[in-house]
């Protein structure tokens, strides 16, 4: 597997590297083996324009007396060396060729020599020592650089070290000297690592679990994979391979026995802690898991909680343990947990004994599970229960592999799903049972409906004169013409007959299939444009029973809140959800608590609560992160959060994973939904050409589903804005006057608002401020009157360069506290920064202005380099950079603080971070 980690860049990370290089110039970068060490050490000494001296290290070094050092050595210049005085030459000419032989070189004259040689190479440029592995450095390279530390100050010299073990290193590097820990990769980083190699963006959740955040162990597993269809599951752990196991596996044997069946009682609980353990008799527990933190394989919460460095080695655990240990350590936890739902999964997987009582009992178990939402679990036990009953018992094995099906299905677990599936087909006669094993795989799929037209058509085969069977298959090919095809009108049609199929059928079909169908038809005549959506949702309510409820993201309540919220009817569509989500929470449905979750943070998002909204964000990323469903809609919400109220950067990365998922599942519509989100994002950062090609093909995307509803998804007016400050105004006048039409259609004022302000660009571009400016007020008083704060400060943050165009900087300033005020207020980060570059602008150039206190530490430190007179190369050899990133950074300083030169910047005093 040839990927390069650099491709994905860690923005952060490196940011807080240059920062503490530049800054102090002696920094201990350490994490565990395969977190990007080695890339982050790379990518810092390739951009800089010092002179760097490089060392990568290994455990051969450590008993080689100044390995490292010779190796630092081989890269200063001859010239530089012959320059040194006759005993430096000697004793560094001694080490250079030094064999087993030779006498061991005087420590004293190598300390000198070393350091006369780093100091002549410093003296024209600084110089950057960067040391790889530096658990291995040996003795004596340690007692030289501990010297040239101390004697070389750090604006001269600067050292690197990185490691996996930083108490090792850290006093050689003297004082000052500061650890940075690389932490763990998120599950958005993993992603883009993993589309290098072809895997579908829904496992990455699964595989940052099992890696533990780590690139290298995760590129292992996903190499253990193979190619794979976008729609198979992640294997089971006994089908990762060997390769992608050895390292934890070298960790584990280091250990002492007892510690490993410590540890393996851990791997087997549910939710391990210390006393849990301590309840199965493990009375050294405490040096047993002393020994495994030490190893990096756990770690330990404040209340006892017992948490894997990655999943990995928890299955290894399991995988490697023999069968006697593992029954032997389920009998000891059904003993010690104080849950008898987990006490009988424990006693259940203690033994492989087949007998009908005991696969009731199961089922039993499976029951109170369901009950408390705890689908996964209920998956899991009446898995158990099928393979527990006696083989003459076809029927009950058939019914509890069903029910396993379904509440894996539900519960995201695709894996599980397949399994209990393919056993209903291999055994079932009753046609209902073969169509209910199709409608989990439907369900587990989520919204990747291209590879299941056989699934369909067997589904559809077997339903055939049973029309509640037939009706829910229907619904299914419903959302597949809305999602896959982008054909609402027919999936209108389909859900009116899966209506129709459930009447028929009567009590067969179940008031809460019938309720949920109802809706469904609601949902896809709103969106394009037939009336009676209204009424379909009254009598959905009416048939509504608490007995038989239907799935939350299809009940009447959720499609009545995501109506609300096109209509800004904000309230009324938060009440609806949050009346919703303790429901979703109960059932354990994850694709219902994503939708409810995401839903909720696109309300509170426009009624600018932002804190709430990448809140609620956060939980549906996390939701659906921990199972292989799809998490497109997620990811869009996420997006359209961070836009506004977090960070660009990752607001972009959202966006794209989105892209990347709705496009490998062949979902149309959250296409053009992250496409949307994208263009924001580009359209925030300047790139407007390309936020003009997103929001076109949105336009085009949107067209073809016949959506004429411009409040669905409010891509008209951004693309408007787009094309006006691209200079395209008569095809931004064009798309204006068409989306005004539209909204007037369908009475959607907020929409019509966001067109004036969309429109006062295009007059700006015209040359008319003051007709701009009327459109502004007028959007500004909409958005107020309708409680859509961040539309009204994004309304009077142009209104504010409208004015400071006419000339009216008192009136452009007054506006601008205005805006800053709602943002605050709102949280909005994003358009608070847009806020204080804007009032950058209105300050004279030789007083810093509010800005000054929004620009990043790598920004300040160019900043005050450059005010102090520095060129832009010995910017980039102070800060360890190259010089083109000296000059994007300079560039978004002089927009951040509102200047032209560096002759502005010098005068405007020192920046601030």
């Amino acid at each position: 597997m040839n990927i390069d980690a650099r491709l994905i860049e860690r923005a952060a990370v490196l940011g807080e590297l240059r920062e503490r290089l530049s800054s102090v110039g002696r920094v201990v970068l350490w994490g565990a083996a395969g977190t990007g060490r080695t890339t982050l050490l790379n990518t810092v000494v390739d951009e800089s324009d010092a002179v760097a001296l490089r060392a990568h290290l290994s455990e051969a070094y450590a008993g080689q007396a100044y390995a490292a050092v010779t190796d630092l050595l081989s890269a200063v210049p001859g010239e530089i060396l012959d320059g040194l005085g006759e005993p430096r030459r000697a004793a560094l000419s001694a080490l250079l060729r030094q064999s087993g032989r030779d006498p061991a070189p005087d420590r004293i004259a190598v300390r000198l020599a070393v350091l006369d040689a780093f100091g002549a190479l410093s003296a024209g440029r600084r110089v950057l020592v960067a040391v790889d592995d530096a658990q291995h450095l040996d003795e004596g390279s340690a007692d030289v650089l501990r010297f040239v530390c101390r004697n070389l100050r750090p604006g001269r010299l600067a050292v690197l070290f990185a490691t996996t073990d930083p108490a090792l290193v850290a006093e050689v590097c003297g004082s000052p000297c500061q650890e940075l820990m690389v932490p763990g990769w998120s599950v958005a980083e993993i992603a883009e690592l993993l589309a290098g190699v072809g895997l579908p963006t829904r496992l990455a959740g699964r595989i940052h679990a099992a890696a533990g955040g780590n690139p290298a162990l995760a590129l292992r597993i996903a190499g253990a994979l193979g190619t794979r269809p976008p729609r198979a599951p992640l294997p089971a752990p006994p089908e990762i391979g060997a390769a992608a196991r050895r390292s934890t596996r070298r960790g584990l044997a280091a250990l002492p026995r007892r510690a490993r069946e410590t540890l393996l009682l851990a791997a087997l609980a549910e939710r391990p802690t210390v006393r849990l353990l301590r309840a199965c008799g493990r009375r050294q527990i405490h040096e047993d898991l002393t020994a495994a933190a030490a190893a990096g394989l756990l770690s330990l919460d404040g209340d006892g909680g017992i948490r894997f460095s990655a999943g990995l080695v928890a299955d290894t655990l399991r995988v490697d343990a023999a069968e006697t240990a593992v029954a032997s350590a389920h009998r000891a936890l059904a003993a010690a947990v104080s849950d008898q739902v987990a006490a009988a999964h424990h006693r259940a997987l203690s033994t492989d004994a087949v007998s009908e009582p005991i696969a009731e009992r199961l089922d039993e178990a499976a029951e109170t599970a369901q009950r408390r939402g705890d689908r996964r679990r209920a998956a899991a036990l009446s898995m158990l229960a099928a393979e527990r009953t006696p083989p003459a018992h076809t029927a009950a094995a058939v019914r509890r592999y069903r029910a396993a099906a379904r509440q894996a299905a539900l519960a995201g677990d695709t894996e599980l799903t397949q399994r209990a599936a393919d056993a209903v087909l291999d055994r079932a006669t009753d046609p209902a049972d073969r169509v209910r094993a199709r409608l989990s795989i439907m369900e587990v799929a989520g919204q990747a409906f291209d590879v299941l037209d056989e699934v369909f058509a067997d589904a559809e085969t077997h339903a055939a004169g049973r029309p509640e069977l037939l009706g829910e298959v229907r619904l299914w090919l419903a959302w597949r013409a809305h999602l896959r095809d982008g054909d609402t009108r027919a999936a209108a049609r389909l859900a009116r007959e899966a209506v129709d199929l459930a009447e028929q059928a009567g009590d067969r079909a179940g008031r809460g299939f019938l309720v949920e169908a109802l809706a469904t038809v609601a949902r896809f005549q709103f969106l394009c444009g037939e009336p009676g959506s209204d009424e379909l949702l009254a009598r959905a309510e009416e048939l509504s029973t608490p007995d038989e409820p239907a799935s939350p993201h299809g009940a009447p309540g959720f499609v009545r809140a995501r109506l609300a919220l096109f209509d800004d009817r904000l309230t009324e569509a938060r009440d609806d959800l949050l009346r919703l989500l303790p429901v979703a929470q109960r059932l354990g449905e994850m694709k219902a608590l994503v939708e409810v979750w995401r839903s909720l943070a696109e309300v509170e998002l426009r009624a600018g609560r932002c804190g709430l909204a990448r809140d609620y964000a956060r939980r549906a990323i996390a939701h659906v992160s921990d199972s292989e469903g799809s998490p497109g809609s997620a990811l869009y919400a996420a997006s359209l959060v961070e836009a506004s109220c977090g960070d660009l950067d990752m607001a972009e990365s959202y966006a794209r994973q989105g892209l990347r998922s709705s496009r490998e599942d062949h979902d149309i519509w959250f296409t053009a939904n992250s496409l949307y989100a994208l263009g924001r994002v580009q359209l925030a950062v300047g790139e407007v050409t390309a936020a003009v090609d997103s929001l076109r093909k949105v336009q085009t995307l949107h067209t073809a589903f016949e959506v004429s509803d411009p409040s669905v998804l409010h891509w008209h007016a951004e693309l408007v804005e787009a094309l006006a400050i691209a200079g395209e105004l008569s095809a931004a006048a064009e798309i204006c006057d068409k989306s005004r039409a539209a909204a007037v259609e369908y009475d959607r004022r907020p929409v019509l608002a966001e067109l004036d302000r969309a429109e006062a660009a295009v007059l700006v571009g015209n040359g008319d401020l003051d007709a701009a400016a009327g459109l502004l007020h007028s959007a500004r008083e909409v958005f107020a009157a309708r409680g859509l704060p961040l539309e009204e400060g994004r309304a009077l943050l142009s209104l504010a360069h409208v004015e400071r165009r006419r000339r009216r900087r008192s009136a452009a300033r007054a506006t601008l506290i205005e805006a800053e005020e709602i943002f605050t207020r709102c949280e909005a980060a994003v358009w608070l920064e847009s806020t204080a570059r804007e009032r950058a602008r209105l300050e004279p150039a030789s007083a810093p202005g509010p800005a000054d206190a929004r620009l990043t530490p790598a920004e300040a430190r160019v900043a005050e380099l450059v005010a102090a007179g520095a060129s832009n190369s010995e910017v980039a050899a102070r800060l360890f950079v190259s010089v083109k990133t000296v000059e994007a950074t300079l560039t978004r300083v002089y927009r951040k603080l509102g200047v032209r030169s560096r002759g502005q910047l010098a005068a405007t005093g020192r920046p601030r971070e």
